[in-house]
């Protein structure tokens, strides 16, 4: 598809991420921060998450003064009036958003695209004081955008198909994989399973029945890698039925069926104890193994041939 210019408001992580994502795929991109300080802050963080891509043999230093070429920064809603695509990274409340979106149906032309990528907030609430809602949807990145390539499309009341078959064009352009929701529900599919796993996680440790690094071996050495590679769903579906449900019938009981955070979030949120000793050189492990299996979704289009 053309390279249109992309408006991407908020300067914290899921924006210059989604930045460098557009950029490093030949889209101009117009990074809106609130202040001349917050754009500063935004640039360099894109700088580095670049820097990050040559470092991973991702990226080479050349490709990556190419993919500066097509960022800019601004503190104007206005600069955004050219865009095509805006997607809107702003602070996780119902009101910032949709102030967000009042300033950019003030200033976009009337087909741009309109997205949030609000991680569980409601389409249909970010939606409800729009004045043409039918432009809008959510498009929940993973974080890091640039390299997570899972895209959750919320549709609201309003959404037209052309909106969405738009929203997809765009990011199957990017090389990510877009998924539609059939309904708009709290946490969407990811936060929903993510969070039923960390719950029954929890209750493993709240009831004494094994300890963090426990845990995370179990997952790391087992479910972990299977689910890398197969479905979930294809997994169940290829087992006996039978085992299924006598596996369910005797264990579903047993699972924790909480309504509300556990014991141990609220201990850890009393104290302020993490879980794990974070030293500085176990932060850094961390954060490139959270990376690391990603690196081979990070779309680059900046050599001339595939201009």
């Amino acid at each position: 598809m053309p390279k249109c210019q992309v408006g991407v408001v908020g300067t914290g992580v899921m924006a210059t991420g989604t930045a460098t994502l557009l950029i490093c795929n030949r889209y101009p991109a117009v990074l809106y921060g609130r202040t001349q300080e917050s754009c500063e802050r935004g640039l360099r963080s894109v700088r580095a998450a670049l820097d990050d891509l040559i470092a991973a043999g991702v990226l080479q230093e050349s490709q990556r003064d190419k993919a500066l070429t097509y960022l800019s920064a601004t503190t104007a809603y206005e600069d955004l009036a050219g865009c095509q695509f805006v997607i809107e990274s702003a602070a996780e409340t119902i009101d910032t958003k949709r102030e967000v979106m009042a300033h950019l149906e003030a200033v976009c032309a009337p087909e741009a695209i309109l997205s949030s990528t609000t991680s569980a907030i409601s389409a249909n609430e970010i939606a409800a004081e729009m004045k043409h809602p039918e432009r809008f949807l959510v498009a929940h990145s993973w974080n890091p955008p640039h390299l997570v390539p899972l895209v959750e499309i919320v549709r609201c009341a309003a959404t037209t198909q052309e909106t969405v078959d738009r929203e997809v064009a765009l990011l199957e352009d990017l090389g990510r994989v877009p998924v539609v929701l059939k309904k708009d529900v709290p946490g969407f599919i990811g936060n929903r399973l993510h969070h039923a796993l960390f719950r029954e996680a929890e209750h493993i440790i709240d009831e004494g029945i094994a300890d963090a690094e426990d845990v995370d071996k179990t997952i790391l050495y087992s479910i972990g890698q299977r689910y890398s590679s197969i479905g979930l769903m294809e997994y169940w579906d290829h087992l006996p039925v039978t085992l299924q449900r006598n596996i369910q019938t005797y264990l579903f009981p047993h699972l924790c069926n909480a309504d509300r955070p556990s014991h141990l979030l609220d201990e850890k949120t009393a104290t302020g104890e993490d879980l794990y000793h974070w030293t500085p050189e176990r932060e850094t492990d961390y954060e490139l193994r959270k990376r690391k299996p990603f690196y081979r979704f990070a779309t680059v289009k900046l050599d001339d041939e595939e201009a």
